[in-house]
This record gives C-alpha cells, structure tokens and sequence, in this order.
C-alpha cells in the first residue's frame, strides 16, 4: 500500500510507484526517466502525465483521461494526441503529425484544424466552428467544406468532390473542377483588366478585355 520509488526515484501517495522517475498521487505511476502528478496517472520513458487517469508513452499529457503517445502532446480532458501531434480542448483526438484546438475537433496526417468540432485529415486545413479540410482542402468559416484539394472559405461555404474548386462568400457552392465560385459582384479597384492562361503554370498570359471597346456588347 505504501510508495515505492526505486534507482533515485521520487513516489510520493498510496500506492505510488516511480523508478527513475516522479510519481505523486495516489497508485500513479512513472517509469523511465518520467513524470506522473495525479490519481492513476500513468507515465513512462521520458513521458509527463498530469490529471486523474492521464496517462503517456514519450510524450506529454494534460487533463483527465488525456493521452498521448511518441512525442505527442495532449491538453484537455480526455485529448488524446499521436505520433508528434497536439490536441488541445475536451475530446478532441490528433494524429500523424496533425494540430487541433478546439472541443471534440480532429487532425490526422499533418492536417490543422481549430474550432469546436473542426476536422482535417491528409494535409487538410479546417478552421472554424464544424468546419472539415480534408486530403489537401481548406475549409475556412463555420461550416465550411473544403476537400479533396478544394478551397471553401465562408460560412456554409462548399467545395466538395471533384478537384481544384474554390467557393468564397456565405453559403456559396462550386460543382465545377478547376473554376472558382465568388458571391457578390466583383471588383478589381485599380485593376488594368483580367490576365488569363488556359495551361496552369505554363505559357504567356493574355488580358481578357484587351481587344474589348466600350461599345462592344460583350461589356456589362
């Protein structure tokens, strides 16, 4: 029932255990060069685990139920954080290199999410509340949807499936590859006109209206 601490290290609480490491709480536990502060917590090789039932292998752990693993860092009640990850806020889960803040919120495979329920996976980037990046999209606003590849920026703003769409302004929606969606009239103060390619990266670059007069009907 007593502490045990063994090979220089600190356990102090019923039941505490620590070898090579600091152990405070009651049955926490801490192994290799590691740290364990709470009820339960559980800490091993170069780990620090601080909560109730926090717990951490070669990383760092904040929170009740937290967990994290191999370099990962996790801060908030049950966040749980990967492979040299982070996650911070109640229940949210990174992984694979991912960052996410935010309660219940997701990253995996080096995505970046940030906000209530936000998720990226694959290189994704969420930011606001619900809002999902996923396989190299952004999605920016509360609720947008941006995946794969695709550019959402808006509330309820959506550009979902296909590839390389962009949809920017509230609730806007683009169902077409490769073209860009803007609510709203556009202008371009102190533009000269609009410059044009049609091969992406290659060739010169063509003004739009250049052989346009005023009178033309093509004008609006």
């Amino acid at each position: 029932g007593g502490a045990i601490a063994t090979n220089q290290g600190t356990a102090v609480g019923y039941g505490a255990t620590a070898n090579s490491s600091e152990a405070f709480g009651e049955s926490a536990t801490a192994t290799r060069s590691s740290v364990a502060i709470g009820y339960y917590a559980r800490a091993d090789e170069n780990g620090v685990a601080v909560g109730e039932f926090a717990a951490t292998e070669t990383g760092t752990s904040v929170g009740y139920l937290s967990t994290s693993r191999l370099y990962g860092v996790s801060m908030g009640g049950e966040a749980a954080a990967g492979t040299s990850s982070v996650a911070v806020g109640y229940s949210c889960q990174a992984d694979n290199r991912g960052v996410t803040v935010g309660n219940i919120s997701l990253a995996i495979n080096e995505g970046a999410a940030v906000g209530h329920q936000a998720q990226a996976r694959d290189n994704g980037v969420a930011v606001g509340a619900n809002a999902i990046g996923d396989v190299g999209g952004t999605a920016l606003g509360r609720g947008a949807r941006g995946y794969p590849t695709n550019i959402a920026i808006g509330w309820n703003a959506e550009a979902i499936g296909g590839d390389k769409r962009i949809a920017i302004g509230v609730s806007t929606t683009n169902e077409i590859d490769n073209s860009a969606v803007i609510r709203g009239t556009l202008y371009l103060d102190g533009a000269t006109g609009i410059q044009y390619r049609p091969t992406f990266g290659s060739g010169n670059w063509s003004n739009l209206f250049a052989s346009f007069i005023e009178s033309d009907p093509r004008w609006a």
